[in-house]
Order: C-alpha cells, then structure tokens, then sequence
C-alpha cells in the first residue's frame, strides 16, 4: 500500500524468507494469467498457509489451520503474480481505511480483491521449498531442502 504511488506495471510480490526450485518462478512467468499465486504440493513443514481455491481455481481463503477451509488446493509458497490493474484494485479497496491497510497481510489483501479481480492458484505439486522463519527452519533448509535442490537441478 505504500507503494501505491511509484509502482507502474505488473510485478512479482516474493515472500523475502523463501529458499526454491528456479524453475518456480520461470513456472510464474510462463503462465499467461495476469494474477497468480503459486501453490505446491504438501510440504509436511509444520508452517503451511493452506490455499483454499473455488472450482475455476481461482483463490477464495487462506489459513494457516486447514480446518477453516472447505477446499484444499495446496500450500501457499509465497511467489505471487499481479497485474498493475489488480494491484491498483488493491489499494483503492483500502483507501478508505489507510491505518487498516498497512496492518493486514497481503494473503488477507488478495484473498479480499479475489471476488473482483480474479487470482488464479496454479501449482507446482512436487516444487522443492521452505520458508526460513526461525533456526528450526534454517536447518531444515541447510540439511534437506537445499541439498535435494541442489541435487534435482544438477
């Protein structure tokens, strides 16, 4: 929302704290939808964002407790694809409430623009990748998501 003003064309929203697969985002920038959310398989990692998707696979909920949503499609990775109409659909939803909009998540942002600006959720069911948040998740990375990356990319 702070950037509203100096962002001027479609882009890709990364989550800072991800280690993957290259081909993610090649996979991103192949697709031909203008919005999308990456999605992958199940990852076991005790951190998912679970996707809840309606039957055309466009995005409806997201929860990090999969019992709130009725339709599991995958795992949120955190590579989102956005035009500049959406994203701009985005900010004139929050206008109104400035405080608000810097408070919520952008999962909660996209879940809510969904409805009007559609965001599709493709996914990549065997992507290989974590989020870093805490030690736990740096070691995971370092002992088993960075070598098997390392070893399907050779």
């Amino acid at each position: 929302f702070n950037l509203r003003d100096h962002v001027n064309d479609d882009f890709l929203l990364l989550e800072s704290d991800l280690l993957y697969e290259k081909r993610a985002i090649e996979f991103v920038l192949q697709s031909l939808r203008k919005n999308l959310v990456l999605a992958s398989g199940w990852t076991h990692s005790n951190d998912e964002v679970y996707i809840e998707t309606n039957r055309h696979g466009i995005l409806v909920n997201m929860s990090k407790n999969k019992d709130h949503l009725s339709n599991r499609f995958g795992e949120l990775v955190g590579i989102t694809r956005l035009s500049l109409d959406t994203y701009h659909g985005i900010c004139q939803h929050y206008r109104n409430d400035e405080a608000l909009a810097r408070q919520i998540d952008y999962e909660t942002a996209l879940c809510t623009i969904s409805s009007q600006h559609p965001i599709f959720v493709e996914k990549i069911d065997d992507l290989i990748w974590t989020e870093i948040d805490m030690a736990s998740h740096l070691e995971r990375a370092r002992k088993v998501i960075y070598p098997a990356i390392l070893a399907k990319e050779v």
